[in-house]
């Protein structure tokens, strides 16, 4: 295949941008205080990390979560995410649960960026963001079975409020 082929408006760099990219800066793009990344920056210099080593890793959170809700934009079919048409709406089902989920495995490389001449900081890693990717998953798939009541039941005042809008 040619550059231009590869680099072009209809060579496969274009194609696969608009599949997985376009969807993802869809919501990215969408107004908002990102206060996770600035708050994962200043928690890992808290720690005494560099935060700018972790550039490529804060970000890959940060469109972790974003494919996460493209994912659950479908699931409980939104019409609206951070304010704008969610992903599935403008970009169909397909493509758009094709985005999130590629949105899950971009922390992958970002691992390798931020951590380029540690494999052993780096498997920790991975095992901690697969183990929370576990998590997410199992907690979203007992929300589709129905357990919502008892994640919920605790916020709730005897009369069915939130506790946080009652007087009581």
């Amino acid at each position: 295949m040619t550059e231009a082929g590869r680099t072009g408006t209809t060579g496969l760099g274009h194609r696969l941008h608009h599949a997985l990219s376009a969807p993802l800066h869809h919501l990215t793009g969408a107004t908002g205080r990102r206060w996770r990344p600035v708050m994962f920056c200043a928690a890992v210099d808290l720690l005494g990390g560099d935060s700018e080593q972790c550039g490529p890793l804060i970000a890959a959170f940060e469109m972790l979560h974003t494919g996460s809700l493209v994912v659950d934009g479908i699931q409980d079919e939104s019409p609206l995410r951070r304010g704008r048409p969610s992903v599935h709406t403008v970009f169909g089902a397909s493509k758009a649960l094709h985005a999130g989920t590629a949105a899950y495995f971009l922390w992958d490389r970002a691992v390798q960026l931020s951590f380029p001449d540690d494999a052993e900081r780096g498997g920790e890693l991975r095992t901690v963001l697969l183990s929370a990717l576990r998590a997410g998953h199992a907690g979203q798939a007992l929300g589709l079975q129905g357990h919502r009541e008892r994640w919920t039941a605790p916020w709730l005042t005897a009369t069915g409020t939130p506790f946080w809008t009652s007087s009581v």
